[in-house]
């Protein structure tokens, strides 16, 4: 009986506190709440530092370096000596290309995939660099003059004109297209030229097409002459060169020149031999100047037939090539390059920059330092101050490593040394 009477106290007990606590889980849930996990899916970078060297151009007394995420601004005014006066705020993706049109400097910028090409604009009347627009792109952009970004869709076959002037409201505002892809592209003036290759490569002797359109109307392109290129030809083999009078075009066998001079015919003038495969930076008169790999030459070539060698000087590991006033660069990923042109014959290497951290290979972090090995140095570098890192220190390694072998050397550190492997040796 007892039993029967304590039983609902019981439970009104049990009731009681279990209501009480979880009004109080409630109260110190509203008090508190939960942080959610958090994601590091997305990660926000503090700062930035080196990179390889990607594209290069220049003015008579400035050089602009993209090196890594930067655009980098060096005097050049003494040659020998080029002063880096200040660098953009790290920006996404590769810039592959660099032109320079007034107080803008147009960056092509690689995405990775197709339809994530960018192009970057740049105010470079002050310094550091500073970014002004950032326009995503649906194909490929090749040419930028007069403020018209020249658009290459479909492999080419299809180019359409961007008025980039405003970057608030770029317009399209024209095309043009036929059914052959474009390999090649060279602006002057109003004249676009094109090096066209067919789509079915079995129905005809003809292996390619120089196109010479009249972009006057951007609306409205018109061809005004085609030079056809057989099979015996060969294919092209490096970037067309044109001035008003001159078309050069760089095929397998040789390097077509083409007279230019009437608007409505694309007439022969000769086939210059022996060149290697190459780029053509400039043509003065009969003198050429050729960026081929690892070297940077002048040639005369009044004989096309036996053109000869003004001078020749090597450049190891130099890749590309470009104007900068009277002088040349020259760069690759793991730096650049000035060399003085005064005349044809009087090439003249002033000065050599390389890369910082172009080829990264491993890392150890401890006390606000980080400790880095890359292909040919060893870094230490300052993070204790994560928006400003500084290299203070670097020992050149001088064992040959070509970068996209993967190879890694490991670095620990212990106390106050570091160790390093390189290869079979520990340092």
């Amino acid at each position: 009986m007892f039993l029967r009477r304590l039983l609902p106290v019981m439970l009104l007990i049990g009731v009681g506190l279990a209501l009480f606590r979880w009004g109080d889980a409630l109260a110190s849930d509203a008090k508190a709440p939960e942080r959610p996990a958090a994601d590091f899916r997305y990660l926000t970078p503090i700062s930035q530092l080196g990179g390889g060297v990607f594209a290069v151009a220049g003015t008579e007394d400035r050089a602009y370096v993209a090196q890594g995420l930067r655009i980098q601004t060096y005097d050049i005014t003494q040659p020998e000596h080029p002063a880096l006066l200040g660098q953009s705020a790290p920006v996404i993706g590769d810039m592959e290309r660099l032109v320079i049109e007034g107080d803008r400097l147009y960056a092509f910028a690689s995405g990775g995939n197709p339809n994530q090409d960018r192009l970057l604009v740049f105010d470079i009347a002050h310094t550091p660099p500073v970014l002004l627009g950032d326009i995503l792109l649906p194909g490929e952009p090749r040419i930028v003059q007069d403020h018209i970004l020249y658009l290459f869709l479909d492999e080419g076959r299809e180019v359409r004109f961007w008025d980039v002037s405003r970057l608030d409201h770029v317009r399209d505002v024209g095309g043009y297209r036929d059914a052959w892809p474009a390999s090649g592209a060279v602006l002057v003036g109003r004249r676009l030229f094109l090096y066209k290759t067919p789509i079915d490569l079995s129905t005809n002797d003809i292996a390619a097409r120089v196109v010479a359109l009249d972009v006057s109307d951007f609306s409205r392109p018109t061809i005004q002459a085609v030079y056809p290129l057989t099979w015996r030809d060969g294919s092209q083999s490096g970037p067309m060169w044109a001035d008003e009078d001159r078309l050069f075009v760089p095929i397998y066998r040789a390097t077509v020149v083409l007279d230019v001079t009437d608007p409505h015919q694309l007439r022969e003038i000769g086939r210059i031999q022996q060149l290697p495969r190459s780029k053509i930076l400039k043509v003065e008169e009969n003198t050429l100047y050729l960026g081929a790999a690892d070297s940077l030459i002048t040639y005369d070539i009044e004989d096309f037939q036996q053109p000869q060698i003004i001078q020749q000087i090597d450049m190891p590991g130099i890749g590309d090539f470009a104007l900068a006033g009277s002088n040349i660069l020259g760069w690759q990923r793991d730096g650049w390059a000035l060399v003085r042109a005064l005349a044809a014959d009087q090439l003249a290497l002033a000065a050599s920059l390389p890369a910082q951290i172009a080829h990264p290979l491993d890392l150890f972090v401890q006390d606000g330092f980080v400790y880095l090995t890359e292909a040919k140095a060893f870094d230490i570098i300052d993070v204790r101050q994560p928006k400003t890192p500084r290299l203070v220190y670097r020992y050149a390694l001088d064992y040959e490593l070509d970068p996209y072998t993967y190879e890694t050397w490991p670095v620990f550190v212990l106390g106050n040394r570091a160790y390093v492997g390189v290869k079979n040796h520990l340092f």
